[in-house]
């Protein structure tokens, strides 16, 4: 049945996109540490496991500018989120999620670029303090997450104790994105450094 759920969430990634969210609870991420905590009418999808989010994300990207879902949900929710990139000059180039009190299924973890058809690729890992965890790396730099594009993440995982408050620490790290004029310093002093190895050649 986990199977089953999470192909039809991957083929509503494809079938639907952005638009997808007309329906999404919408979360602004404008400050570090920002965090949402759900409610059980956030849930819906079958048997009320799947928490549709739609983040927009306007802070910098590193480990110190996170966003938290925080909450208690039983069974083996999914979590579907469509995170846009709001920031004036950072090109994510990876996605990292941590849990407390829950178990990221490995399988069930998909991170694509909107528009593009390729997933990044996923390694598994929880961070000091944390059950459990992974990161999310694009291949190659042509499905970075640019200004004003869209990440899809989503992934399923098991509640340690369903009782419990399960805590989600997720944040992009980046590539910084160049400005014309440093690039055409850059150029110029490439240029100039063939120019004088040539010279010390002859």
């Amino acid at each position: 049945m986990k199977v089953v759920r999470l192909l039809l969430v991957f083929a509503l990634i494809l079938l639907v996109g952005t638009t997808a969210f007309a329906a999404r609870k919408i979360k602004n991420v404008n400050v570090p540490g920002d965090k949402y905590e759900w409610t059980e009418d956030d849930w819906s999808g079958e048997n009320g496991c799947v928490l549709e989010m739609g983040v927009n994300w306007y802070i910098g990207a590193d480990e110190d500018n996170y966003f938290t879902l925080e909450g208690v949900k039983e069974a083996d929710p999914t979590v579907d989120q469509l995170v846009t990139n709001y920031s004036s000059a950072d090109l994510w180039n990876d996605w990292h999620c941590q849990l407390i009190n829950g178990i990221i299924q490995p399988g069930s973890v998909q991170v694509i670029k909107d528009g593009c058809v390729n997933p990044w690729w996923i390694e598994m890992g929880a961070d000091p303090g944390y059950d459990s965890g992974f990161t999310a790396l694009a291949y190659p730099p042509a499905e970075w997450v640019a200004p004003g594009a869209t990440l899809h993440v989503v992934f399923i995982y098991d509640p340690i104790d369903p009782l419990q408050r399960v805590t989600i620490k997720q944040w992009p790290t980046t590539e910084l994105i160049p400005e014309p004029g440093s690039i055409a310093t850059l150029c110029m002093g490439l240029a100039t450094l063939g120019f004088a190895l040539r010279r010390r050649a002859k």
